[in-house]
C-alpha cells in the first residue's frame, strides 16, 4: 500500500471570479462584457444570486475547448457555496453559433437540478448563449424551479400575487 504525504489528500479548485456585485444586472450585457458571446472557446459560468435577485458574483468554473467544456458538477455548488448565497444561474457559450442545447447540454442541466436540490440551493436557469444568441431552459420549459426554497425574494413575490 502506498502511502501520500497529508498535503496531496486535497485538492484546490481554482475559480476564477470575473465579477463580485457587478454594477450591470441585466444579464445578456454582462455576458457581452465578459466575452462570453465572442469567446472562441467554451467556458462555463456560475451566477450568484443574493437574496432580492441582484447578480452576486459570476465564477468561471471551467474552459474547455472549441466544441465542449468538461464541467464538474461538486465545482458548480462550491461556486455557489462560496459565494454565500443559496441561488443561482448557469452559463455557457456556443463559440459555433447555434444556442441549440445538446444532449450533453441536458443531462449536465438534470445533473446540476439533482445535485442544487440535495443540497437545498435553488437553481434559477441554465442559459447558452452565442453569436446567434441565447436560450433558457427555464424559458423554455425544461427546467423547473425550486418555489419552495423559502428566500426573500420568493416570499415577496407570493405577497404581490396573493
Amino acid at each position: 500500500m502506498t502511502s501520500f504525504p497529508s498535503e496531496h489528500r486535497f485538492v484546490t479548485i481554482e475559480q476564477v471570479v470575473q465579477k463580485t456585485s457587478p454594477e450591470v444586472t441585466d444579464l445578456d450585457t454582462l455576458f457581452e462584457m465578459w466575452g462570453l458571446t465572442r469567446s472562441t472557446q467554451e467556458a462555463f459560468w456560475v451566477i450568484a444570486l443574493d437574496n432580492v435577485e441582484n447578480v452576486k458574483t459570476a465564477i468561471e468554473v471551467a474552459r474547455g475547448g472549441f466544441h465542449d467544456v468538461i464541467v464538474h458538477v461538486p465545482t458548480v455548488l462550491a461556486a455557489v457555496l462560496t459565494a454565500h448565497t443559496d441561488r443561482f444561474y448557469v452559463a455557457h457559450n456556443h463559440p459555433s453559433g447555434p444556442v441549440t442545447p445538446t444532449e450533453d447540454d441536458v443531462t449536465l442541466t438534470a445533473t446540476i437540478m439533482q445535485a442544487a436540490n440535495a443540497a437545498s440551493l435553488s437553481f434559477e436557469d441554465h442559459i447558452i448563449v452565442g453569436p446567434e444568441g441565447r436560450f433558457s431552459f427555464w424559458e423554455a420549459g425544461l427546467l423547473v424551479r425550486a418555489e419552495a426554497m423559502g428566500t426573500l425574494a420568493r416570499m415577496k413575490r407570493k405577497r404581490k400575487r396573493g
